[in-house]
C-alpha cells in the first residue's frame, strides 16, 4: 500500500473545534486529489493518512498538496516488515540503511516517537538501537 502521511499544526490547538477542522482539512484533501483516483483519506488523530494509487506519480501528489492550506509537511512513509513484537529492531535498522544508501550525507539524528507504547523499548532507546545500528551500517557520525 502506498500512502502519504500528511501533518498539520494550527489544528491541534483549536479545542471543542478540533475536529471539525480536522474533518474539514480531510474534505479538502480529498477534494484536491479525488481525480486523481485518490480514494481513502483516513484521520489518524494529529495526522493524516492518503492512501495513493500507484500510477500517480509523487510529484504530482507534492504539487497538489502543498497548495491544501493547513498542511505543515507530509512524507511518504517506507514499506518495512512488522517488527511487533520483535525487541531488536533489526528489520527497521536494515530498512532504514538500505534507504540511505543512495543518500549523501555526513551526519544523521534518530527522533523515535512509538505510537504504540505496548512496545517494551522507550522511544529513547529505540533511538538509541536504531541510530546505533545506522552508524555502524553506514560508518557516518551521529549528530
Amino acid at each position: 500500500m502506498r500512502c502519504a502521511i500528511v501533518h498539520y499544526h494550527e489544528l491541534a490547538l483549536k479545542g471543542r473545534n478540533r475536529e471539525y477542522f480536522e474533518e474539514r482539512l480531510v474534505r479538502n484533501i480529498q477534494w484536491t486529489l479525488k481525480d486523481l483516483g485518490v480514494r481513502r483519506v483516513e484521520n489518524l488523530r494529529s495526522r493524516i493518512r492518503v492512501v495513493l494509487p500507484d500510477t500517480v506519480p509523487d510529484k504530482t501528489i507534492k504539487e497538489r498538496l502543498t497548495r491544501v492550506f493547513g498542511i505543515a509537511n507530509f512524507r511518504w512513509p517506507m514499506d518495512c516488515p512488522s517488527i511487533w513484537p520483535i525487541q531488536t529492531w533489526a528489520a527497521l535498522s536494515k530498512a532504514v540503511i538500505d534507504a540511505l544508501r543512495s543518500e549523501s550525507f555526513s551526519t544523521f539524528r534518530v527522533s523515535a516517537k512509538r505510537a504504540d507504547k505496548r512496545l517494551a523499548l522507550t522511544s529513547m532507546e529505540v533511538a538509541r538501537d536504531v541510530g546505533t545500528a545506522i552508524r555502524e551500517g553506514t560508518g557516518k557520525k551521529s549528530a
